[in-house]
């Protein structure tokens, strides 16, 4: 009888385990990204669906809002530059990598990012508590 029950409760462990399915995981683009043609750094915080970040260019940062279309894998943020000139960057994540165009004083420029590290104490909430 021992026996039987042991065998049942294993089965139904075995059984359990197999149909447990893993939900995937969200993207998280959160990272220091660096820019070639521009000199900028952006330090980019992904959570869920906004993204925040800091971009600094030449010798001067700016604090940027705005989302990320996890569909398109498309990043839209802007923020005021020297406090009162609109910058604004529409960006697709490939590669570990951002690429798109920039407005910034009513000019459009392309421009690409690609990633440099993580970024310390980030706390992705798409992901989980995973710090880095």
């Amino acid at each position: 009888m021992k026996r039987i029950v042991f065998i049942l409760l294993i089965a139904i462990m075995y059984v359990a385990g197999c149909s447990q399915t893993s939900e995937p995981k969200e993207l998280d683009i959160s990272g220091r990204y660096q820019s070639d043609n521009y000199g900028m750094i952006l330090l980019l915080e992904h959570y869920y669906k906004q993204v925040s970040a800091t971009i600094e260019w030449t010798g001067y940062s700016t604090t940027l809002e705005g989302h990320f279309d996890s569909k398109n894998n498309q990043v839209i943020m802007s923020g005021n530059y020297f406090g009162s000139q609109n910058i604004s960057f529409n960006l697709f994540y490939k590669d570990n990598s951002l690429a798109g165009q920039f407005v910034y004083n009513g000019q459009y420029s392309p421009i690409s990012f690609k990633f440099v590290n993580l970024l310390k104490h980030h706390n992705q909430g798409g992901l989980g508590n995973e710090s880095y």
